[in-house]
């Protein structure tokens, strides 16, 4: 299926600098095949849903991105990323496998810089160029342009993108990006008395001294809803 998009290359030979490694402990709300970055005992993870071709998505890393880059320095945060594919299709599984290329510990770098390059890696696909697009992001992760081909037709990976993404659908998600905070979804909701849309957590307003979090992409509303979620944070 995907190896007319790459053309031919000795997948069996690259098998083993394809796949995903061991990346040390997984988090309580973890399952076999996430990737994850972030103290593994964080007070707060935060499982995203989410696409290297969905829109919505790049538009969350691009805004919230600072505020989860910070908590996750900070030893505050995990993230969980789960692979679903939208937005464009082909370039959506053409990313994961790029990233997944890079092996588990450099897949979200890979990651963030597609999603980061979103708008150039659509605008060379216009042009037919999302192939030298792609091989730039793969690069991210410490992969080589003659890997990335290999991976593009290595079919057991592209088995498992689709997997991940059937699996996905099976929680429940139906658009990315969406998100999960301990184990329990994170929702944007209206609340009598309040103007505009708010997080909800477990189907609770999410909240703090300011009053209901907006729902929104803004670093500074992330901020708040990493703190609010932290079960060690006074009220």
């Amino acid at each position: 299926m995907f190896g007319r998009i790459a053309g031919a290359a000795l997948a069996a030979i690259m098998l083993a600098a394809c796949g995903n490694g061991a990346d040390g402990a997984r988090g309580a709300h973890e399952r076999e095949g996430d990737f994850a970055k972030g103290r593994a005992d964080a007070p707060v993870t935060l499982i995203e849903y989410a696409s290297p071709a969905c829109p919505a998505c790049a538009a969350f890393r691009r805004e919230a991105g600072p505020a989860i880059d910070e908590a996750v320095r900070q030893g505050r945060l995990r993230v969980v990323f789960r692979e679903m594919i939208s937005g464009e299709p082909r370039l959506a599984v053409a990313g994961f496998m790029a990233a997944r290329c890079a092996g588990e510990r450099r897949y979200l770098d890979v990651m963030d810089d597609l999603l980061d390059r979103q708008e150039a890696i659509y605008a060379a696909a216009g042009q037919g160029r999302a192939l030298a697009e792609l091989e730039r992001s793969a690069a991210a992760g410490g992969v080589s342009a003659d890997a990335f081909r290999a991976c593009l037709s290595d079919e057991a990976m592209l088995a498992d993108v689709e997997a991940a993404s059937q699996r996905s659908a099976a929680d429940g998600i139906g658009v990315t990006p969406s998100f999960l905070i301990n184990g329990e979804a994170l929702t944007g909701a209206r609340v009598q008395g309040v103007s505009g849309a708010v997080w909800t957590l477990g189907g609770e307003t999410l909240e703090d001294e300011g009053g209901p979090i907006p729902a929104d992409f803004s670093a500074d509303g992330w901020r708040r809803v990493i703190a609010a979620a932290d079960p060690g944070q006074a009220p």
